[in-house]
């Protein structure tokens, strides 16, 4: 059974909150690993990956993603002028993703953000599936 691709998209939009996120390939679902993994079901989800690491694919780290340089490359391609310079103050002050995130609300761009990094995540999406070459749709 195919890889549902938007299903790896929002979970690759997700991997800050998590210490791990992973994909089974015998059940094709995505199971997380919290940074408190403290309850007994999280740790025998962890036991369970150990156990069978040739069933699981740890997703890229979050460091891999680069969030913070797609907002970049987002703000390079706006129309130079007010937003585009509000943005590059926002991701260049202290939490620049909460103050971004804020800007693209107040200046009603949120669509066409969520519409970029989607792309962008896409292909991150569809580089990593070609790479433990699993199938996608």
């Amino acid at each position: 059974m195919p890889l549902k691709l938007n299903m790896l998209i929002g979970s690759l939009d997700c991997l800050y909150m998590f210490q791990g996120t992973y994909y089974c390939k015998t059940d094709n679902e995505f199971y997380t690993i919290p940074f408190d993994c403290t309850s007994e079901e999280d740790i025998e989800l962890t036991e369970t990956i150990d156990e069978h690491r040739d069933e699981y694919i740890r997703l890229p780290e979050k460091e891999e993603i680069n969030m913070y340089g797609i907002m970049e490359d987002f703000i390079e391609n706006l129309t130079q002028g007010k937003i585009q310079d509000q943005l590059y103050r926002a991701i260049n002050s202290s939490r620049p993703f909460k103050r971004f995130n804020d800007a693209i609300y107040r200046f009603g761009i949120e669509s066409k953000w969520f519409e970029y990094k989607d792309k962008r995540l896409a292909k991150i999406a569809i580089q990593w599936c070609k790479e433990h070459n699993l199938e996608y749709e």
